[in-house]
């Protein structure tokens, strides 16, 4: 399930996914992005510019 960020936030701002599926974030923005769990329990790290951060999500 790809993702873009930019200064604007995320596109599609939601999404649902199923056990097993990957979501795969892309920062279009110039400069670094992170996404985080409102719970902290998964975090993709910094994003650089034009740079992609993949999670495989298991629950």
């Amino acid at each position: 399930m790809p993702i873009s960020v930019d200064k604007d936030g995320f596109h599609p701002s939601v999404i649902r996914i199923y056990a097993g599926q990957s979501v795969a974030w892309t920062n279009l923005d110039k400069v670094p992005h992170a996404a985080t769990a409102s719970d902290g329990s998964w975090d993709t790290g910094e994003i650089a510019p034009s740079k992609t951060q993949a999670l495989q999500f298991f629950e």
